[in-house]
């Protein structure tokens, strides 16, 4: 029997609140750190990749620029709602019966400690650089490229943006970053809005329908 109970203490966490047992493989701080760089290195190595052609084809930066854009803006739209994902579930905490709570990303957490703090500061980094950042980029280049899009005159840019604007009217060519915004805002956002409350489930209720009732 002294056997078994010390087989089955929960390790790392000395004993305490019976839930080392159920750690995961991955660390919050190190998925953290990972997720929003991996990108970063994907869109370097495909923007070096265009520039040494563009180089050697003796076209100038430019042009190896431009031909980069088309799938650099494809990668950051397909990253944008994973690395906008995983930088809030540095802020979801669950809580159990002894009174702790545990960041549900990594259970070998415990919320409202300096390491939870650390992964914070991590995740507000992500946040910026993605669901701000890029949302910030898009809409500068959406303006840019906005004469050309209404008025049906194709530029490098506006080619670029193809896959933003494509199904949409021209005079509506900003509603797939609208779309994009308000999937954050209920997946994202509202993670910091009192979790778990009922409070929490009325104010995205609220949003959701404010929301129809204005673009129906």
């Amino acid at each position: 029997l002294r056997d078994s109970r010390r087989r089955g203490r929960p390790s790392g966490q000395g004993g305490r609140g019976g839930i080392g047992h159920c750690r995961p493989p991955v660390k919050a701080k190190m998925n953290l750190f990972a997720v929003p760089l991996a990108p970063l290195a994907l869109a370097a190595i495909l923007l070096g990749g265009f520039l040494l052609r563009s180089h050697f084809a003796g076209n100038g930066v430019g042009a190896g620029l431009l031909a980069a854009l088309p799938w650099l803006l494809s990668l950051t739209f397909l990253v944008f709602p994973m690395v906008s994902s995983a930088a809030f579930r540095a802020f979801s905490c669950e809580s159990f019966d002894d009174g702790r709570s545990y960041l549900r990303a990594d259970y070998a957490v415990e919320c409202d400690t300096d390491t939870q703090d650390r992964a914070k500061q991590l995740a507000w980094i992500g946040i910026l650089l993605y669901p701000v950042g890029i949302s910030v980029l898009y809409i500068v280049l959406l303006l840019c490229a906005r004469p050309a899009i209404i008025h049906n005159q194709p530029t490098a840019l506006s080619k670029a943006l193809g896959f933003l604007v494509r199904d949409f009217e021209r005079e509506y060519f900003w509603w797939e970053l609208l779309e994009a915004w308000k999937k954050l805002i209920l997946v994202g956002f509202a993670v910091l809005i009192m979790p778990g409350s009922v409070v929490q489930l009325a104010i995205a209720f609220l949003f959701s329908l404010v929301y129809l009732l204005l673009v129906s």
